[in-house]
């Protein structure tokens, strides 16, 4: 229905004319909404033609939104609510399907029991001498050797004690997110 000007002031409703939506090889599709004001010019022939900002992305398009106010013709796509995207990857069998979900904001950490206290190990004290008994002379029974044989050992630090680790219950733990920025997502329905 014509109108008098881009406000739609005194709108004819008893006249209709057909406006032509032309795309001008651009990928998108017009997106005028019922009882919108559009501008529109006669062309050579004749056709009225509209010449003003009408075209929008294709139906079923995503895109990010910067408000939750969402312009006609879109609608929230609730699909994403807080969900991370991920690149689609036909090498990787856990994103080579458009669609794929997986994740989770938690993860669970499984229980176990208390591990006991380790004490402190001893003291190595000096071992004793090992070799021929000083003692005793070569001539006891001792034919050959000529000289006794001394190795001690020096003496072993003790180890620390290690202390009992406590047994803790299985738990779920806040998921190992990025740092992220929250968007709205937007679909492009009609």
């Amino acid at each position: 229905n014509p109108c008098n000007n881009g406000r739609g002031d005194t709108v004819d409703t008893t006249a209709e004319i057909k406006v032509w939506l032309p795309r001008n090889g651009q990928i998108k599709d017009p997106n005028i909404r019922e009882d919108a004001v559009i501008p529109v010019a006669m062309g050579p022939d004749g056709d009225y033609v509209c010449v003003g900002d009408y075209l929008d992305e294709e139906i079923g398009a995503w895109k990010i939104w910067h408000s939750t106010t969402i312009p006609a013709g879109w609608q929230l796509a609730t699909a994403f609510g807080g969900k991370f995207l991920v690149g689609y990857d036909a090498a990787d069998a856990e994103h080579d399907a458009v669609g794929e979900t997986g994740g989770a904001n938690t993860h669970t950490h499984a229980g176990h029991d208390n591990h006991a206290n380790h004490s402190d190990h001893p003291d190595h004290s000096t071992h004793p001498e090992h070799g021929w008994d000083s003692a005793r002379t070569l001539e006891e029974g001792y034919p050959g050797f000529d000289r006794i044989v001394s190795t001690t050992h020096d003496a072993h630090s003790s180890h620390g004690s290690h202390s009992a680790h406590s047994a803790h219950s299985a738990h779920d733990t806040v998921g190992h997110k990025p740092e992220y920025k929250t968007v709205v997502m937007i679909e492009r329905v009609d």
